[in-house]
């Protein structure tokens, strides 16, 4: 367990008014100093660490009030969109000075407090003073807090004036000596941010309301320009295709409404063998009898089917 020679300051309650300006006197009263612990163990070595740091920084920078989240007892809420959980993350964006510990897990900071700090919604810690804080078991894992905590810290809005706070477990039994080194060094960094983001807007983070588990998010919205987007494009699709069935209808039409033309036979030649049958006929003046004519036209027809059956064969 860690030692220190200074009592740890409790931690106070979430009503505690942040930095504001004194407009009486002209000084800053004191900021609203906020401890995010992201350790899966509960009293961690990493947040008896970070307690140590906010009762040496309080020596030189007075607090209004000092709170603690240690993300260990929220660890299975953290999916279920508990008040709980939405109450820390108020109470992170509305901090003035935000120290953000972690053990070094893998080279880097503690899935649970990536998860946590993937709630909060983009700009959430602007105007907020942040000290990123990592805990290694060896000297080649101490730069994790600034190659991988400090540019989430920034990406959400928090200015980060001075280095990380980097510890070894090696350097847990002189932390005194770490400390005072640390914040001899970064402590009017941070006294000048607090007072530059004194009057920072925040962003207001809604309370969410408990929800089940297995409740699913609901679907987000289509934008009307893409509906109608889309319906154009759909339309545009059928009028080709109306065109191209009108081309093709061009196509047929023409077969379709030329009326048939009635085929005709060559003409056939005339048998020769009628030659011989109209000569044989005797030829008679104008006043010849019908009954002539008749004969006549008798041997015509059976010369003429004659020739026919003798063509077709």
């Amino acid at each position: 367990m860690i030692q220190s020679s200074r009592p740890v300051p409790p931690s106070t309650s979430h009503t505690l008014p942040r930095t504001q300006p004194d407009t009486s006197s002209g000084l800053l009263v004191g900021p609203r100093l906020v401890v995010l612990s992201g350790s899966p163990r509960t009293g961690s070595r990493t947040l008896a660490v970070a307690r140590g740091l906010v009762e040496r920084i309080t020596e030189d920078l007075p607090a209004a009030s000092v709170e603690i989240i240690d993300l260990a007892e929220l660890a299975r809420h953290l999916f279920d969109g508990d008040s709980r959980v939405a109450a820390a993350a108020r109470t992170v964006a509305a901090a003035d000075l935000l120290i953000v510990a972690s053990p070094v897990y893998k080279g880097s900071y503690t899935g649970l407090l990536k998860v946590f700090l993937d709630l909060l919604p983009g700009g959430a810690l602007r105007g907020v003073t942040a000290i990123p804080l990592v805990l290694s078991a060896a000297p080649d894992h101490s730069f994790a807090g600034e190659a991988y905590l400090r540019p989430v810290l920034v990406e959400l809005g928090a200015a980060v004036p001075a280095r990380s706070f980097a510890v070894i477990e090696e350097q847990i039994p002189d932390l005194d000596v770490v400390f005072d080194s640390w914040v001899v060094s970064y402590v009017s960094a941070l006294r000048a941010s607090v007072a530059a983001n004194a009057g920072t807007a925040r962003p207001a983070l809604a309370a969410e309301p408990d929800r089940p588990a297995h409740a699913e998010a609901a679907p987000s919205p289509v934008r009307s320009d893409a509906v109608r987007s889309d319906a154009v494009r759909s339309d545009a699709v059928r009028s080709d295709a109306v065109r191209s069935d009108a081309v093709r209808s061009d196509t047929v039409r023409p077969d379709t409404v030329r009326p048939e033309t009635t085929r005709t036979e060559p003409a056939r030649p005339v048998p020769s063998v009628l030659a011989p049958a109209a000569s044989a006929v005797p030829s008679t003046g104008s006043g010849a009898s019908s009954s002539g004519s008749s004969g006549v036209a008798v041997g015509v027809r059976t010369a003429l089917r004659a020739g026919l059956a003798g063509a077709v064969l």
